[in-house]
């Protein structure tokens, strides 16, 4: 894995988001609105899982249906649209 704090540049990582995974999280961010702490967290599992979801959300934060390769480093600068958090 790069390391954003030793400025590296990131590996490609291959991600595969299904269209029932992209429902699944839509409806769960739908359902708690704009209160995050109604409940509903999106968590993922390892960094792959994170940045395969981020990869996959649109401008609106919507996530869509997508494969390929992703690039995309999660910072604090950029930080996310999708994911609420992340074990392992």
């Amino acid at each position: 894995m790069a390391s954003a704090d030793g400025h590296e540049p990131p590996h490609l990582q291959r991600f595969a988001v299904p269209a029932a995974t992209a429902w699944l999280v839509d409806a769960v961010r739908a359902a708690r609105g704009d209160d995050r702490a109604a409940g509903g967290r999106v968590i993922t599992v390892g960094t792959t899982a994170a940045r395969g979801l981020e990869s996959a959300a649109g401008a609106d934060g919507g996530v869509r249906s997508a494969a390929g390769w992703t690039d995309l480093v999660v910072t604090p600068r950029r930080g996310v649209r999708v994911v609420d958090g992340r074990a392992g």
